[in-house]
C-alpha cells in the first residue's frame, strides 16, 4: 500500500476538477455572458428575481437541512471507518464546483455591498439599481447550480470533512468557502423576507 493510499487519499475518479486559471476563465466567460444578458435582458431577469425572492427562504431552509445531514453523516463515516478513501482533488480544493462556488460567492457579496451602498445613500440611479438587481438575480441562479455540485455530493462532503478534521490540504479554503456560502444564503433569505414583508402586494394578490 502506498503512503497516499494509507493516508486515505486517492486520486479523483469521477470528480470534475479545474485549476485556478481554468476556473477563472470558465467563470469569467460566464460572468461576461450574464453581464451582457443583464444589460439587454433586464425585463427577462425581473421574473427570475421574483422567483428567487419567493424561493429564497424555502431553498435556504431545505439546503440547510440537507447540508447539515450530509456533513454529520460524513463525520460519522470518518469516525467509523478505519480504511476509508477520500478524493485528493476535493481535499486540495481542486473541484470545479468548489472553485466556481467560491468565485460566485465573492461576486455576489460585492454586488450585494454595492447595492446596499446605493440604497443606503439613496443614490438616484434607478437604471443602475435595476441592472444590479438583474445581475444579482442571474448570479444567484448560478450559485444554486454551482452548489448542487459542491454541497450535495457525498464524496465531496467526505473529502472536505477529512481535510477539516485533519487540518491538512486546503482546509482553510474549504472553511472559508463554507462560511461564505452560509453568509450569502442567509443574507439572501433575510433580504427576501424583508422584501416580502414590506412589499407583499408585489408578490401576493
Amino acid at each position: 500500500m502506498t503512503d497516499r493510499a494509507a493516508s486515505g487519499i486517492v486520486e479523483p475518479r469521477d470528480v470534475a476538477t479545474a485549476s485556478w486559471p481554468q476556473a477563472f476563465v470558465i467563470y469569467g466567460v460566464l460572468a461576461v455572458m450574464l453581464g451582457v444578458g443583464a444589460i439587454f435582458g433586464i425585463m427577462l431577469m425581473i421574473p427570475l428575481g421574483f422567483a428567487l425572492v419567493l424561493g429564497a427562504i424555502p431553498y435556504t431552509l431545505t439546503a440547510t437541512f440537507f447540508i447539515v445531514r450530509e456533513r454529520r453523516a460524513a463525520r460519522r463515516a470518518l469516525d467509523a471507518m478505519q480504511d476509508f478513501h477520500v478524493e485528493m482533488s476535493i481535499a486540495d480544493f481542486g473541484g470545479r464546483a468548489q472553485k466556481l462556488s467560491l468565485l460566485n460567492g465573492v461576486v455576489l457579496g460585492l454586488l450585494g455591498l454595492l447595492l446596499a451602498v446605493t440604497t443606503v445613500n439613496a443614490v438616484p440611479l434607478p437604471d443602475s439599481t435595476m441592472f444590479l438587481l438583474a445581475l444579482i438575480a442571474a448570479f444567484s441562479g448560478v450559485e444554486i447550480v454551482a452548489n448542487a455540485g459542491w454541497i450535495y455530493r457525498r464524496k465531496t462532503v467526505l473529502a472536505e470533512e477529512y481535510a477539516l478534521r485533519t487540518r491538512t490540504h486546503s482546509w482553510k479554503l474549504i472553511l472559508a468557502n463554507r462560511w461564505l456560502g452560509w453568509a450569502i444564503w442567509y443574507t439572501g433569505a433575510g433580504i427576501a423576507g424583508f422584501v416580502l414583508v414590506t412589499q407583499p402586494s408585489n408578490f401576493f394578490l
